[in-house]
């Protein structure tokens, strides 16, 4: 994004992304940037049919963003790909449960 659209544009959409996850999740959910453009939601005691539900919310309201570029010439449009782990059924740790999403999120990115 940076690249294409300047560091300035790239820190606004991080910005408007972090925003809209944090106004669809709960107040007690942990998000947090885990590097580039990658994040994380901590969602405790929720079905993975409310996960599933929260992330399309997620992917829909992204999608839906308008993100004016630095220069002002263009409205920058962007999709999220989401990668799903549920502990404990899938995963013995934090580590395999991050990596489970991860593998996850590459799919839904192909």
């Amino acid at each position: 994004m940076s690249d294409k659209y300047g560091h300035i544009t790239g820190d606004m959409v991080l910005k408007k992304v972090s925003d809209t996850l944090k106004n669809v999740v709960t107040k007690d959910a942990p998000v947090g940037r885990v590097g580039g453009e990658e994040f994380s939601i901590i969602l405790r005691d929720f079905s993975l049919s409310e996960v599933n539900t929260i992330a399309e919310k997620i992917r829909s309201d992204i999608e839906h963003l308008d993100i004016v570029a630095n220069d002002n010439t263009q409205i920058v449009k962007i999709t999220v790909s989401i990668g799903i782990a549920k502990s404990p059924e899938e995963n013995t740790s934090i580590q395999e449960l991050y990596d489970t999403a991860d593998e996850r999120l590459y799919i839904a990115k192909n």
